[in-house]
């Protein structure tokens, strides 16, 4: 399923995975900012260089429409929720939500 080729996307830091897997109309929303498909394939490999690692992933839940996670960031305090939207077996939208731990 589509959580674990995320997994295997970071883990991996290839943007292919995530080409694969996102739709062509796909919309990442956090706060207020908002990238379409182009951007957040672009911005991805800058936040692995970065040294970004998942922390305490858990799946939430996914089915064929909505796929929900959840990681910590131990540096700075705060866990995000991750809704995902899907249509056609790929992702449409991605909301994020930061919350403090």
């Amino acid at each position: 399923m589509l959580y674990n080729k995320i997994l295997e996307g970071h883990k991996s830091q290839d943007i292919k995975v995530f080409e694969q897997i996102l739709h062509d109309d796909f919309l990442y929303i956090w706060d207020d900012r908002i990238e379409d498909r182009k951007q957040w394939l672009a911005e991805t490999p800058k936040m692995w260089a970065e040294s970004f690692q998942l922390q305490n992933q858990t799946l939430i839940m996914e089915n064929e429409e909505l796929l929900v996670t959840e990681h910590s960031h131990q540096e700075d305090g705060f866990r995000d929720i991750i809704v995902r939207i899907i249509k056609k077996g790929k992702i449409l939208k991605q909301y994020v939500k930061r919350c403090p731990l």
